[in-house]
């Protein structure tokens, strides 16, 4: 990671608010890291959990405050609270809110305290394919919350055509910034084939076997159903191959699975293996042979951007937030959400030619390379703080 310029002591006082310390840890933590080399004072706020440690391990003090990710009018109220006193505590001179609720419960609690400059990053489309009751009460929470912050920072640019349409945030607000991912870490050239071989038998998955891999939190919305029927067909066809679901049980949701509940649903044993939270996750891609995502709703996640960046062809929905992440017939295939019949014809049509599965996966590096590295997305982000709050960005980069 390059090294930013560093800052000058006025407005560098950062905190960066998340609903779950995973969410810090995996998707943030990189980003906070490169905000401390450039000088900044960063503090990291979420519930407590089991990856806080790793977070203040990196560097990035944590402090801890629960935040339910279900609506609890009680709850929330107390969180807002205990989030105002330690906005004022603390004097922080920027507040940078990421993850839905607390991207709500921060920009309520940053206005309340007076905080200089609250930003607030728009992780997507998450009112796709929602109960239209449902939908028109985010919406409404998102338009409320939009009106409280200073600037709004959207990975997608689908989602930030979305927000402006439905009025979220004032069009002055709204700024673009990309998703990214390290690319010097998710670099198939740096595995040996001895590393690949070593984690295939950690993961349980034969030598030789053919690996279709998933990454995902374990819930149905992210297209695990469709994941387990498209194994069922591909297994009449290429019983040499193994399918391989990467990421946790998310026992807050009301639509979780288990590796018991699949097995028993759907008659895969040996043939699927279930591998948790990885934290090696380089060697874990090059495991895989093909990456799928099914998702019913997602915007700009960052597994197909490591998936790519890993040389993996790649099948994923085809979702406003998803699609332009694979270029259909050259780096991957999309698929119709909900149809694991389609997503067994594109991940056999892959399998089937291995040549053009190793096209396919270099043309997905390419593609990574062009629109997935993350330091531009920190750059955009600097670049925005100093837009609209220039205490805040003096002198960075």
């Amino acid at each position: 990671m390059s090294k930013p310029q560093s800052i000058s002591k006025e407005g560098r006082k950062i905190a960066c608010l998340a609903t779950a310390d995973i969410s810090i840890r995996f998707l943030l933590l990189r980003q906070l890291k490169y905000m401390k080399a450039a000088g900044y004072e960063v503090t990291a706020i979420c519930s407590d959990g089991p990856y806080v440690n790793q977070i203040t391990a990196n560097g990035i003090p944590v402090i801890t405050l629960n935040m339910s990710r279900g609506i609890s009018s009680i709850g929330d109220l107390k969180c807002i609270s205990g989030l105002v006193n330690i906005f004022r505590r603390e004097r922080f001179d920027v507040v940078h809110t990421h993850t839905p609720k607390a991207g709500v419960l921060g920009r309520i609690a940053g206005k309340l305290a007076g905080v200089p400059f609250v930003a607030h990053t728009d992780f997507g489309l998450y009112f796709l394919n929602m109960h239209p009751l449902k939908r028109h009460f985010f919406i409404w929470m998102e338009r409320f919350a939009g009106g409280l912050c200073d600037c709004m920072l959207f990975e997608d640019e689908k989602a930030m055509e979305f927000a402006l349409q439905e009025r979220l945030c004032a069009a002055g607000k709204a700024r673009w910034i990309g998703g990214g991912i390290d690319l010097t870490e998710f670099d198939r050239k740096r595995l040996k084939g001895t590393d690949i071989k070593a984690k295939k038998a950690e993961l349980g998955l034969p030598p030789e076997s053919i690996v279709i891999g998933i990454v995902a939190r374990l819930v149905k919305e992210k297209g695990y159903c469709e994941f387990f029927e498209m194994a069922k067909m591909i297994l009449k066809q290429r019983p040499d191959a193994r399918f391989l679901a990467v990421g946790p049980v998310d026992y807050e949701k009301n639509d979780a699975i288990t590796p018991e509940w699949v097995r028993k649903k759907y008659g895969l044993h040996k043939e699927i293996a279930f591998a948790g939270v990885q934290l090696d996750m380089p060697a874990v891609y090059a495991a895989m042979d093909v990456f799928v995502l099914p998702t019913h709703r997602d915007s700009w996640p960052r597994a197909p951007m490591e998936a790519a960046a890993m040389e993996l062809p790649v099948v994923l929905s085809d979702l406003p937030g998803v699609a332009p992440m694979v270029m259909h017939g050259s780096s991957g295939y999309k698929v119709p959400v909900g149809n694991p019949l389609r997503l067994s014809e594109a991940v056999l049509q892959i399998i089937q030619n291995p040549g053009g599965a190793k096209a396919m996966g270099l043309a997905g590096r390419r593609l990574a390379e062009e629109r997935f590295d993350e330091r531009k997305v920190f750059r955009r982000v600097a670049d925005n703080y100093r837009e609209k709050h220039p205490a805040a960005g003096k002198g960075i980069f």
